[in-house]
């Protein structure tokens, strides 16, 4: 009997850290912007900030003369076929901040950069300069070039570079760009499940001990 509850112990112990295992695994989420599509030929204004699966990001405006973020409508000059809708910011010069709305830390694994196809004055390569805050505290600062040619995106993948973080900014140095696909981790909430098991494998090893103990009581 002993040996049953070693066994069953054991196995509950192993499933619940399975499960532990599956819950704490991260979780990938892509900020498309597709909710803001639109099939008009103008600049529509989205505004200061734009929230989404639990993450914000921000611009700032210069009004009047400069509205904050925007996207092209699909038949707009600088729409990029296929996109959806990609931001960009109507402010020359200003910068975004991406960080999660309820402060926690993240991951952001990639971004997609594409430049305005009316523009004489966009360049062929960009340079996006990034910095921000880790989560345990420290700053960091890096910059990454971008080749890109008209009516398409180049992803710039981030590898473990800005692993947990809590505030990322970035900014061009043209203001003739727009941006796509900001793919990001985030670490899963524990599912009860998870709680249960490991609950039971705790009352299982307590049932083990009082048996125990009952046990050399009455051979005593």
């Amino acid at each position: 009997m002993i040996r049953f509850y070693r066994t069953f112990y054991v196995a509950v112990l192993l499933l619940g850290f399975a499960f532990e295992q599956r819950a704490v695994a991260a979780v990938t989420v892509v900020l498309d912007f597709n909710d803001l599509a639109s099939s008009s030929s103008e600049a529509e204004v989205v505004g200061n900030t734009y929230s989404n699966s639990g993450f914000l990001i921000s611009n700032p405006d210069n009004l009047p003369t400069f509205q904050a973020m925007q996207i092209y409508g699909s038949n707009h000059p600088d729409y990029i076929l296929g996109s959806g809708a990609a931001l960009h910011s109507d402010n020359p010069g200003s910068d975004f901040t991406l960080t999660k709305l309820d402060g926690g830390e993240f991951r952001l694994a990639s971004i997609d950069i594409g430049k305005f196809k009316d523009s004489v004055l966009n360049p062929a390569t960009l340079t996006v300069n990034f910095h921000g805050s880790f989560a345990g505290g420290g700053s960091f600062s890096d910059n990454y070039s971008v080749s890109v040619d008209d009516d398409e995106f180049q992803t710039i993948n981030f590898g473990t570079d800005f692993v947990g973080i809590n505030s990322i900014t970035w900014g061009f140095d043209t203001p003739f760009y727009q941006f796509d696909n900001v793919t990001l981790e985030v670490s899963a909430v524990p599912e009860p499940t998870t709680l249960a098991f490991l609950g039971v494998g705790l009352g299982v090893a307590g049932v083990r001990r009082v048996r125990r103990k009952r046990f050399e009581n009455a051979v005593a």
